[in-house]
């Protein structure tokens, strides 16, 4: 800053070896995060560091890996979100300070049911799928109500409503009405 009356500024120095991401997290998944964990914060739960994978918008997939850092204590109420940064790495200068990005942090890995994204519908009662009633070539078409998480390279994760068991209808959907007969396989 130069000036003798109003300070002007002239430059800008950004040491970009390290950025930050900043993102706002649900306070739904804190809460779920808080109790999976004795309400314990990350670090004190014994956990190693965690995990936070992230993209920039022309990039495919999450190349760049890096850790949390601090969250803020408290929630936005007129958000209902808390605000959270995590470090990564940059020595070849590939992300740019002030870019937009995706983040995915990683709280551990379990075992879930996904189905196609484009096989999950939506109406007035809420998120469902249609499913093939039957063991055989044909079988009548039932929906099922779902409850949907995030979708992870075009899958949609199912947290109830659906068994391993059941067989999705994935093509052909706009033509499948409840009630209806299906042809399972190929369906020439």
């Amino acid at each position: 800053m130069v000036g003798a009356s109003e300070p002007t500024l002239l430059a800008t120095v950004i040491n970009d070896s390290k950025v930050y991401a900043t993102y706002d997290m649900d306070e739904r998944v804190i809460l779920e995060l808080r109790r999976g964990n004795q309400n314990k914060r990350p670090g004190e739960d014994g956990r190693a560091e965690l995990v936070v994978r992230m993209a920039m918008a022309n990039e495919e997939g999450w190349p760049h890996v890096g850790r949390f850092e601090r969250a803020d204590n408290t929630v936005n109420s007129a958000t209902g979100t808390l605000r959270v940064e995590s470090i990564f790495e940059n020595p070849d200068g590939a992300i740019v300070p002030g870019t937009f990005v995706r983040v995915r942090p990683e709280f551990g890995e379990k075992d879930v049911l996904t189905v196609p994204d484009v096989a999950v519908m939506a109406d007035q009662r809420g998120r469902y799928v249609l499913v093939v009633a039957g063991a055989g070539a044909e079988g009548s078409v039932e929906r099922r109500d779902v409850t949907v998480g995030e979708v992870v390279e075009r899958r949609r994760v199912i947290m109830s409503g659906l068994t391993e068991a059941d067989r999705v209808i994935t093509n052909g959907v706009q033509r499948a009405r409840p009630g209806g007969t299906v042809k399972v396989g190929g369906g020439k």
